[in-house]
């Protein structure tokens, strides 16, 4: 009973919330990029003609034709992938461009002495960015080994882990889809995956949202095999390493713990307070242990001192701060008030005044206008901010970058097509989210559900932009899936004899 009323109330919610995100998305690519609301149009009409068909020919699609399908548009994503990012090798700028030259000074020297010769203007930084050391360690080590073995660290090195990264989530993504709702749901969702274009413009930027996504997805898939496991054992080392995967993911990216706060929720949503206490209990267990094993480890390589610790740190609240200004992008002034503002405690004070002040200055009606401009700043860019890192060529312009420099002659056609795919998926989540108040469900679409809305309340609250999503689309893709077939199903005619007597025959020969 409480199960339903949480169900019923949750997807009520989240649907009025989102539907509202959606329905701001149209109006502002409407009103920019006219052309990306009709490919949205274009692209669910086209969809409800060719899915349709699927659904009628493989709607009961067997273990090992769906696993053939799978691993030919798989293969055939990663030579695209492979082909598009060698094409479009990029110079690291930014934040980007620190890590990796920390990264291959330590590859170098083998130490992190001299991690800042390279770039004075940085110094520091991993002591004021404390959440850039996994992806740090990640690169030093990775780069460390390619530097033995050849003398050298080619800009490719990088970019292959990171194309196989993001390969490996889109496994993870079909697997979670297989496992927790049927096949022709995970070959909808492979569909989806490799026509998603940001899987293939992101190969080139090897960053933290892409290298936090295979351990995002990878602690999700091990959360469901544990939850289904009749065994205590097997549930206790899926559910530990489950813990352990998604704490290596928040090493890369502190989003990831979104997914230990879902799961937790999920289980108690679904009730049974022993499941409760043992899912919980094993999945932090594997939590800290690797967060205080990778402390260890960060302390061994002294990155940094204490007291250089102390004093340039960044508090939390600096990221909340900075996201209650303006879209809650990044900001530059808002940096050098933390910078400047004294030790790591008296950032923090004057963090939390300033928080204060600007909640103060909006009032409610203020901060609500606020939060919906921030949320479509985050919710409505289909290219993921891509052309705002990768604009150096790193061998000069080809044809490509046409497409996906914001300074192309067709970057445009670009645009308009990730707008089209955005807006899509944004109206199939409403659709799944309605769904599921119209009939719940009570299956793991709930738990992909209460991810996507601890993702939309994270960037409500933190420094925000369309990029920050990376890391779980795969998910976004799976409940894109979930609407899609909701339609499906609705638009499906009553089976016929004949249909019913096919079905069975098919089932006793798959069995």
């Amino acid at each position: 009973m409480i199960s339903k009323i949480f169900d019923k109330a949750f997807h009520m919610i989240f649907f009025v919330i989102f539907a509202i995100v959606t329905f701001v998305a149209i109006c502002t690519i409407f009103g920019t990029n006219f052309f990306g609301v009709i490919l949205a149009v274009a692209f669910l009409a086209v969809s409800y003609v060719i899915f349709p068909k699927l659904q009628k020919k493989f709607a009961n699609i067997d273990n090992k034709s769906l696993n053939i399908a799978f691993l030919i548009m798989l293969a055939v994503m990663l030579i695209v992938q492979f082909i598009l990012a060698f094409n479009m090798l990029a110079k690291p700028v930014t934040d980007w461009n620190v890590i990796n030259e920390v990264s291959k000074s330590y590859a170098v020297n083998g130490n992190m002495e001299h991690i800042y010769d390279n770039i004075p203007q940085n110094k520091d930084y991993l002591a004021r960015y404390t959440n850039n050391n996994g992806i740090t360690v990640l690169f030093s080590f990775y780069y460390r080994i390619i530097y033995l073995i050849s003398g050298t660290i080619p800009i490719e090195a990088p970019v292959i882990l990171n194309t196989l990264f993001i390969s490996a989530s889109v496994v993870f993504c079909y697997l979670i889809a297989k496992k927790a709702f049927g096949n022709f749901h995970a070959l909808t969702t492979m569909i989806l995956c490799i026509l998603f274009l940001p899987y293939y413009t992101y190969c080139t930027y090897f960053y933290t949202d892409s290298f936090s996504m295979p351990f995002v997805i990878l602690s999700i898939y091990l959360f469901i095999c544990g939850y289904d496991s009749k065994k205590i054992v097997n549930k206790i080392i899926l559910f530990f390493f489950s813990g352990i995967s998604c704490a290596i993911g928040f090493e890369l990216k502190g989003s990831a713990i979104i997914v230990i706060v879902a799961a937790i929720i999920y289980m108690i949503y679904k009730g049974g307070i022993k499941k409760i206490l043992l899912g919980s209990g094993t999945i932090i267990a594997g939590f800290l242990a690797l967060a205080i094993a990778f402390n260890g480890l960060v302390s061994s390589l002294q990155i940094t001192t204490d007291e250089t610790l102390y004093k340039e740190k960044y508090p939390l609240t600096h990221w909340v701060m900075m996201g209650l200004k303006n879209n809650g992008g990044f900001n530059q002034k808002d940096s050098t008030f933390t910078r400047m503002a004294g030790n790591y405690d008296e950032k923090k004070a004057a963090n939390i005044q300033e928080i204060e002040k600007r909640i103060s200055r909006y009032g409610v009606s203020g901060l609500i206008k606020h939060l919906v401009i921030k949320a479509n700043f985050t919710w409505s860019d289909g290219t993921y901010w891509i052309g705002y890192h990768i604009y150096k060529p790193y061998n000069g312009k080809n044809f490509l970058h046409e497409f996906f420099l914001m300074d192309g002659r067709c970057f445009p056609i670009f645009k308009s097509i990730s707008s089209g795919m955005q807006l899509s998926m944004l109206l199939m989540i409403c659709v799944s989210l309605f769904s599921c108040i119209k009939k719940p469900r009570f299956d793991y679409i709930t738990l992909m559900h209460i991810i996507v809305f601890g993702v939309f309340l994270f960037f409500l609250v933190w420094e925000t932009r369309s990029r920050y999503l990376f890391n779980f689309t795969p998910i976004f893709i799976i409940v894109w899936a979930d609407g899609i077939i909701n339609i499906l199903n609705k638009l499906k005619k009553p089976l016929t004899l004949k249909d019913k007597l096919m079905i069975n025959n098919n089932l006793a020969e798959s069995s």
